[in-house]
C-alpha cells in the first residue's frame, strides 16, 4: 500500500464525510490527486463508505461467532451463500479458514436483535446443514447489552500511524 493510500485511509477512518478538497488540504496534495487515488482504492481494495453504529444502540442484543467444519465443495458453497442471503441483515462476516483447536474450517459472525432471533438462525442452520449436530458447531455468544465491552466494532484505528 502506498504512503498516500495509507494516509488517506487513516483520514477516512477518522471522518469519511470530508470532501476530496478537505482531504487534499490535510494531506498536502491536490484535490484531483485525492479523487484519483480514491477511485483506484475503490477498485483495488474494495473501499466503500458506511456508517458503523454501536450495535447495541441500534437494537442488537447478541453477537455470535460460530465455528463449524464443513466440506468445501461447490454444493456446500451454494448452501452457504443461500444462508448468507437469507440472513443478510444478521451476518456480518462469513468465510472459510482454519481452526485446529476447534476442528473447524468455517466461521460466521452474526448479530441478532434478541435470543429468539438467534435461535431461529441456529435452527435454520441445523435444518439446512443437518450434520452440524453430529460433527459439532462451536459458538461464542456476546451480550451487546453488557457494560463490559472494551472496544466497539470499528476499523477506525486500523490505519493509524504507529
Amino acid at each position: 500500500m502506498k504512503d498516500i493510500e495509507q494516509k488517506l485511509l487513516y483520514e477516512l477512518a477518522e471522518d469519511s464525510r470530508r470532501s476530496d478538497r478537505e482531504l487534499a488540504k490535510i494531506l498536502g496534495v491536490s484535490q484531483p490527486t485525492v479523487s484519483r487515488v480514491l477511485k483506484k482504492m475503490r477498485e483495488k481494495y474494495g473501499l466503500s463508505f458506511t456508517a458503523i453504529a454501536q450495535l447495541d444502540k441500534v437494537g442488537f442484543e447478541i453477537l455470535a461467532v460460530t465455528f463449524n467444519k464443513r466440506e468445501v465443495n461447490p454444493a456446500e458453497i451454494i448452501k452457504a451463500q443461500a444462508l448468507v442471503e437469507k440472513f443478510r441483515n444478521s451476518i456480518i462476516y462469513a468465510s472459510t479458514g482454519t481452526g485446529s483447536n476447534l476442528d473447524a474450517n468455517r466461521m460466521i459472525i452474526s448479530v441478532h436483535r434478541n435470543y429468539a432471533d438467534y435461535t431461529r438462525f441456529v435452527e435454520y442452520m441445523r435444518k439446512e446443514f443437518r450434520e452440524l449436530a453430529t460433527i459439532g458447531t462451536y459458538t461464542f455468544i456476546v451480550s451487546l447489552k453488557s457494560d463490559k465491552t472494551i472496544k466497539y466494532l470499528s476499523t477506525q484505528d486500523l490505519f493509524a500511524n504507529e
